[in-house]
């Protein structure tokens, strides 16, 4: 719903930066200092139970909202609170790994790393804070990454809980059907076999259907 503020959202002061080499360094540099984060996010992980306890993500709201417009109408637009320092959100729907990982994209421009999961779940994050460059950098990793990497099962897992990132659905859809092609005369039977086995539910089998587009 913050998607819908961004056009009501208070403007931040236009800062005059001659070097944005030296802006891009200061940023970075200002992820250690603590003292100065005013954000604070409690982050649950999608994969474990409800109600299970939350990482702790510290930020800077200037440097937040100067990346993304959903963060600048989320701290600084009419639903803000000036007045909580810290101010304090929760995140869900995802896992502190991800969130991090959207931070140090942020902060340091790095780009993510890891199975095909955790850079979907990174991939839902930068789509729903508008991160574009972020969001193409995770679809170019999954058109290469390894299927496998991290269990197939958790892999459609992720690609069922994310089919509405059109792109980078479609991407390890194509990429998971052609790794099962390719290794069929070696290894996709047992691939196949695991994953029949590692099943533990009919969730579970709905979300292979939809990777493998089994009717």
């Amino acid at each position: 719903w913050y998607g819908n503020m961004v056009d009501q959202r208070t403007h931040l002061p236009t800062f005059s930066v001659s070097n944005v080499f030296d802006w891009n360094r200061n940023v970075s540099k200002s992820y250690n200092e603590e003292h100065l984060k005013d954000v604070e996010f409690h982050v649950d992980d999608i994969n474990k139970e409800k109600g299970s306890s939350y990482q702790v993500l510290k930020a800077h709201s200037y440097i937040l909202a100067s990346a993304s417009p959903i963060f600048q109408a989320m701290l600084f637009g009419p639903m803000a609170i000036p007045l909580q320092s810290p101010q304090i959100i929760s995140i869900k729907e995802t896992t502190p790994d991800a969130f991090t990982a959207l931070l140090q994209h942020i902060y340091h421009g790095q780009l993510p790393q890891g199975s095909p999961a955790i850079l979907l779940e990174v991939c839902n994050l930068a789509h729903r804070y508008h991160l574009q460059t972020l969001q193409t950098a995770c679809e170019d990793k999954l058109r290469s990454c390894e299927p496998l990497s991290g269990g197939l099962l958790s892999t459609c897992r992720a690609v069922a809980r994310h089919q509405h990132l059109d792109r980078a659905a479609s991407i390890m859809r194509t990429v998971c059907r052609r790794m099962l092609v390719r290794n069929m005369t070696h290894m996709g039977v047992g691939v196949v076999r695991e994953l029949v086995n590692t099943m533990e539910s009919e969730d579970d089998l709905l979300c292979v259907k939809y990777l493998f587009n089994i009717v």
